[in-house]
């Protein structure tokens, strides 16, 4: 008999594999057909030694027809951070593996659960092969549990007109095995073997799910004068034959003289169907119940049967003398769809008679859970989202999945990204890749700020959506820059070992390493002659001018950044000497020889700016200067002294620089005689700026103040609006401080000082007060100035449901996006204009830079770049003097230099020859003062 068991039992086992492999086939097929996966599943019995072998990943996966053997020798398999309660079970090793950890107790995970899967989520890298697999691993139960009772022995008394057919409840044993290897049956009999059937056993419910209950049955009249006690064995049997466990309950029963009519309910069952979402404290259902019993022995209680009592005491209560059943905590569908509550009714306060009625409670779902969205990032530097530049298109970024609780229509979810330069794909049913959907460059926009929008397809439809801060890691994608081709120097005999020469710089957008640039000579026959600074740039003297006869050198100097594959560019550094000429014969007229004068806007009028020439005190002179052009006169006058002199107050934002030339002529008696010398210079003079202009305001303005927002966001970066706003100063003076100016009446706000971005961080309260921002726009100047504007934010009256993930209703999503994605393009409109005007800002400021840092002992003689950008500047300084050039004079290098055209100025003006015409440079700026013939 039992080896015909034994095969039935396995023949039952072999059909229903056969039956699982054909439903796991089905669903290979199926998924395969919709191009969405569907989980591995494995099968592991609880008990084992740890370090048992699961499965292959690379080889249930398919991923050997995906890859190479190279490719798959490169793949790594580690589990989703976000299930780690599940890696205390399992092991995976890097090259796919899947071990168990610890000895897995099924009943500890899934007492008494029909089923136990544990679902795993394990993420494929490196991330050119990524990709998301998910596993079900099911635990198989094994008969390692009686079943047990809560106490061994209990104590009942009856009376002995307790009516034939009336119920007594028992405790019932309970067992953390699977219903397979579950309690079976109940049996009760009478130890002392008596002949006569007092007592019987019935049963409500499945004895191993939810909720059963056992109760004695009284099958014959009783009589105390007969018999006064019983003693009872109830005993629960399992269900696994192989495998017979038992537990004995012992059952000692008084029979009394007391109350012989139980209570009666009016229906058997109560059916009730409620919303998830009914407010705590409603009444559900009234159940009623009669005795036919009078005075105290016919007075009901109602309450919960000591099972629904245990399970579901927190979550209702009945009214002992209504018997209404009213909630106590929030239904929620999504945790139990169904409640069958036991309710008993007991006929007096001692030894009362009960009855039952069951009671369904069905909760009907409601869409109140919008999407919750979760987001990990791919890149080298987690939880940071970041992608290097350059990358190639649809370069995965982050994996986004998405969780909805809710059934049906509810619990299917849609997602959007706001930003046209990434996209959303969908792997799984509710998970998603943030790839790149165009190529990026750092040097353009360094991070993007990306919302993704989910919403759910539910009555009403609930929407969620997330920020994240995407970095742009920069690649070494440009290569350090001269500002010209080449540069020509003229040095004097005096230049000494170690004196600074010139200084060059290259500039590089790129960032740390790869836009940090070194300087190298590229000659080596010069290297001995002359040296540069790998930092700086500057260029010094190796030997003294003086030891050198007259040459001209061409230096090769090299500029390359300190990238991982460096990039680099040369330019030519043209060295002239002066040595073995006599000074008397020199012309130094070049653009370079420019004395640079400053003057704060604003100064009063007839204020002196700079000192071009000392009289000489040993000798009698004459002196005659000129101002050019006519126009320049009303502003600048050059006094007989050599005193600079601006007339009237100037305004940095109406010109910044000034271009005038002069000549001076003197006639100088000594003893000797008379002497004539006429010398012509060009000044530049360079207002300054002062802190006179307030911050002017561009948004929020009179025709764009306004923008709308649901109340009650909380626990979420939300980018609401960006504050801009411009200042006609120049540096500090136009650096803009962005403050609130109640900042206590607005806590749900931020404001970046520097960038003037508002982010909403707490609840938005429904109130007029905070309704109305208003934001000070400070610059930095010394005294700083101000501007006041005013935001107004119009609250919407849609509900939110507040979560973690900052839900709003679908209504709205329109009014959000319609502001975040026009601030969004507008933001990296203005990023790129910034970055176009910060390098053409850097490029000029590196510019004088280079000047300013040669040594101030240092002479120099700068000669132009090339012929046309000599043309270009000559050009330019004969339209600011009024003048043309006489004799059809050519401009292009070297056949006639500025010298020549400069002696054709002073012709036009005085109507000499200047051969001798000098040229003196002040303010520290270096240059050539070559003493005047007297």
């Amino acid at each position: 008999m039992a080896n015909t068991d034994r095969r039935d039992l396995n023949q039952l086992i072999v059909i229903r594999i056969l039956v699982l492999c054909g439903i796991a086939a089905f669903l290979v097929g199926s998924s395969r057909g919709n191009n969405i996966k569907t989980p591995i599943t494995y099968h592991v019995e609880e008990e084992l030694s740890p370090r048992l072998l699961i499965g292959n990943l690379i080889q249930d996966a398919v991923l050997t027809e995906l890859y190479s053997a190279e490719e798959l020798a490169s793949l790594e398999f580690t589990f989703i951070s976000s299930q780690e309660a599940h890696e205390e079970l399992f092991n995976l090793t890097r090259d796919g593996t899947l071990l168990t950890r610890i000895v897995i107790d099924r009943d500890v995970l899934c007492p008494a659960e029909e089923n136990c899967i544990l679902s795993l989520d394990v993420e494929v890298s490196p991330v050119e092969y990524f990709q998301i697999i998910k596993i079900n691993v099911v635990i198989l139960d094994i008969n390692d549990n009686r079943p047990t009772f809560q106490q061994p022995r209990i104590h009942l008394s009856l009376a002995e007109s307790t009516p034939v057919g009336s119920l007594l409840q028992v405790p019932m044993a309970y067992d953390p095995d699977s219903p397979a290897n579950g309690i079976d049956h109940y049996e009760v009999h009478i130890r002392d073997n008596s002949s006569r059937s007092v007592f019987g056993l019935k049963t409500n419910g499945d004895l191993q799910g939810s909720p059963g209950e056992i109760y004695l049955e009284i099958l014959n009249y009783l009589d105390r004068e007969e018999k006064s006690s019983y003693v009872l064995e109830l005993t629960a049997t399992e269900r696994n034959v192989q495998d017979l466990k038992q537990s004995i309950l012992i059952i000692q029963v008084s029979v009394t003289d007391v109350n012989d009519n139980m209570p009666v309910f009016t229906q058997s069952k109560y059916t009730v169907t409620v919303p998830e979402n009914v407010h705590i404290g409603t009444a559900l259902v009234k159940v009623m119940a009669t005795d036919m019993d009078s005075g105290e022995n016919s007075r009901i209680r109602y309450l919960l049967s000591s099972r629904s009592a245990d399970n579901y005491d927190l979550m209702f209560r009945v009214d002992e003398l209504t018997g209404e059943i009213y909630t106590q905590e929030s239904l929620d569908y999504e945790e139990r769809s169904q409640y069958t509550l036991i309710v008993v009714a007991v006929d007096s306060q001692v030894n009362g008679l009960t009855g039952e009625t069951t009671v369904i409670v069905n909760v009907k779902d409601v869409n109140d859970n919008a999407p919750i969205i979760r987001i990990t990032s791919l890149g080298k530097h987690p939880p940071k989202v970041e992608i290097p530049e350059n990358s190639e298109l649809m370069t995965p970024i982050a994996h986004v999945s998405i969780e909805d609780p809710d059934e049906e229509m509810g619990g299917v979810v849609s997602c959007i990204v706001n930003d046209t330069k990434f996209s959303l794909t969908q792997i799984y049913a509710n998970d998603f890749m943030l790839r790149s959907a165009e190529i990026l460059d750092r040097e353009m926009t360094s991070k993007f700020y990306v919302m993704i929008t989910c919403k759910d397809r539910g009555q009403p439809e609930l929407v969620s959506w997330k920020t994240i801060d995407i970095n742009v890691l920069d690649v070494n994608d440009n290569r350090p820059m001269f500002g010209q081709t080449h540069y020509q120097v003229i040095i004097s005999a005096d230049i000494h070992i170690g004196d600074n020469i010139f200084q060059l710089s290259a500039t590089d957008p790129d960032e740390g390493d790869n836009g940090n640039v070194a300087y190298s000579i590229l000659d080596p026959d010069v290297v001995h002659l002359f040296s540069i600074n790998k930092q700086s740039g500057i260029v010094s003297a190796n030997v003294n001018i003086s030891n050198i006869s007259i040459w001209d050198f061409k230096i090769h100097i090299l500029a390359e950044d300190m990238g991982d594959e460096p990039l680099s560019s040369t330019t030519i550094l043209i060295l002239s000497s002066l040595v073995n000429q006599s000074s008397s014969n020199i012309n130094l007229l070049s653009q370079n020889n420019v004395t640079v004068l400053h003057v704060e806007e604003n100064w009063p009028e007839n204020i002196k700016i700079g000192q071009l020439f000392d009289d000489n005190e040993h000798l009698v002179c004459d002196i005659t200067t000129v101002v050019y052009p006519d126009e320049i006169k009303k502003l600048f006058v050059l006094s007989n002294n050599g005193e600079v002199i601006v007339q009237t107050s100037l305004d940095r934002e109406t010109q910044e620089t000034y271009y005038f030339g002069a000549i001076v002529k003197k006639v100088c008696r000594n003893s000797a005689g008379e002497q004539e010398s006429v010398k012509g210079y060009i000044i530049q003079v360079i207002v300054d700026d002062q802190n006179d202009n307030a911050p002017i305001v561009i948004f929020p303005n009179s025709e764009n103040n306004t923008i709308t927002l649901h109340p009650g966001l909380v626990n979420e970066r939300l980018l609401l609006a960006k504050i801009k706003g411009t200042d006609a100063d120049v540096e500090e003076n136009s650096r803009l401080t962005f403050t609130l100016v109640n900042p206590e009446r607005f806590d749900y706000l931020r404001l970046n000082p520097d960038s003037g971005e508002l982010y909403v961080i707490g609840e938005v309260r429904d109130d007029i007060e905070s309704k109305l921002v208003r934001i000070k726009l400070t610059d930095n100047g010394s005294p700083s100035l101000s501007t006041t504007a005013t935001l107004r934010i119009n609250l919407t009256s849609a509900a939110v449901i507040s979560n973690p993930e900052t839900m709003v209703t679908a209504d709205n999503l329109t009014k959000v996006l319609s502001i975040t994605l026009p601030c969004s393009v507008i933001l990296v409109l203005v990023i790129i204009l910034i970055v176009r005007l910060t390098r053409k800002t850097f490029s000029c400021r590196t510019k004088k830079k280079d000047r300013n840092h040669v040594n101030p002992t240092t002479k120099l003689n700068l000669a132009a770049d090339d012929p046309d950008a000599e043309k270009q500047k000559l050009s330019a300084i004969y339209t600011a003097l009024g003048l043309h050039p006489s004799n059809g004079i050519d401009y292009l290098y070297p056949e006639k230099d500025l010298s020549a055209c400069l002696t054709d100025i002073a012709e036009q003006l005085t109507g000499d020859k200047c051969t001798d015409l000098g040229f003196t440079q002040v303010g520290g700026y270096g240059g050539i003062d070559e003493a005047m013939p007297y």
